[in-house]
């Protein structure tokens, strides 16, 4: 049996597409490793059909983390025997690349983002360069390479010269009905990280000219203090809930319940510009309509299936009236289910784990 080792730098409990992944090489009849980290609030693992594995590391952020933790990577897979390495984005590239070529096996690289061009590495240009140069050395030597958009993909192929495929970051197909109007409740929800960029201090303002409605997040991140405190300075405690860190089992229902869907994002980088979120799959799985930045990814969905709607900028104005459009006018609302409905058998795994398979295929067969 085939023996293949995947590797991320979080600590394995919140990420579905890796979940999604490793599950599905397991059903393929590969052996899985999936290899992260584990954080002082880091709770215990779900039992899963592949092998998890958390390190350890002294320093958990900046360069010295990084550093750590392949060094601590590199000397766990030098004690492990198998036949295919995985790095999902760079932070993973260095170690697998090593280890890979000690062993005289190929690695594949999964990117999720446009790793230099995040938000974090705005002003930062010798961490950028830094990365960049890791990127030109490793990548090449990958015996393929996926991310989960086209025009991430495209960037990719460009800067590095190496083809890049596309395996999107879709839900598996769900098979419960759609809940209507009527049975779900007055929420607007957000699913994923609480961090800068992500349009969340527009977000909860806006609460403020909503009425009957709730915000709900669900997820934690750099600004989960701030945000919190900015709802409480703002009198608006009422109206905007934090779930905190919700496992992936649980988000499906919560989805389902809520009557809209947020998907934003400040076009501050590339990385956010070119992005297709798993937000936006999930929503649509679910029958909610979302709303959306009027990026490539979603433009080009959204033109042909019109689960929801986009806005072309960030601002208070523009996202209530957004917000307003969909919950004042149930008759738009229903159309916008019902297209979502219509669309979650195109964009879903089932169909998308087929590229995926055939990348994994090829790769241990040559």
């Amino acid at each position: 049996m085939k023996h293949i080792v995947v590797t991320v730098t979080n600590d394995l409990t919140y990420d579905q597409r890796m979940i999604r992944t490793c599950s599905t090489l397991v059903d393929e009849g590969y052996r899985v490793t999936l290899v992260g980290r584990v954080l002082e609030e880091s709770g215990e693992l779900i039992d899963r059909s592949f092998l998890q594995v958390r390190l350890k590391c002294n320093v958990n952020n900046g360069p010295l983390f990084y550093a750590e933790f392949n060094r601590k990577l590199l000397l766990y897979l030098g004690d492990v025997d198998f036949d295919l390495a995985v790095a999902c984005d760079l932070d993973t590239i260095l170690a697998v690349t090593r280890a890979a070529k000690s062993q005289g096996v190929p690695f594949i690289f999964d990117s999720h983002e446009l790793f230099t061009e995040v938000p974090e590495l705005d002003g930062r240009n010798l961490v950028k360069s830094v990365w960049s140069r890791i990127g030109k050395i490793c990548i090449p030597a990958a015996a393929r390479c996926y991310t989960v958009g086209s025009s991430i993909a495209a960037e990719l192929s460009r800067r590095y010269g190496k083809t890049f495929e596309v395996v999107r970051n879709v839900p598996v197909l769900s098979h419960d009905g759609i809940h209507s109007w009527e049975e779900r409740d007055a929420v607007i929800f957000y699913q994923g990280a609480l961090n800068a960029g992500r349009g969340l201090e527009v977000l909860i303002d806006c609460m403020a000219e909503i009425d009957g409605y709730e915000l709900v997040l669900a997820g934690e991140g750099d600004l989960s203090h701030t945000l919190r405190q900015r709802a409480q300075e703002k009198g608006l405690e009422s109206k905007v809930q934090f779930l905190g860190r919700i496992s992936p089992g649980q988000l499906p229902e919560l989805t389902g319940r809520a009557r809209l869907g947020i998907n934003i994002l400040e076009p501050r980088s590339k990385s956010y510009y070119y992005s297709l979120a798993n937000k936006f799959f999930d929503y649509m799985q679910a029958g909610t309509p979302s709303i959306n930045m009027a990026f490539p990814e979603y433009l080009s969905i959204l033109s042909k299936d019109k689960t929801g709607i986009t806005i072309d900028a960030l601002s208070t104005d523009k996202m209530t009236l957004a917000i307003k459009s969909i919950i004042e006018d149930q008759g738009l609302w229903s159309r916008l289910s019902k297209n979502c409905d219509l669309a979650r058998e195109k964009y879903c795994w089932e169909k998308e784990k087929e590229v995926l398979l055939k990348i994994y295929e090829e790769t241990l067969r040559n």
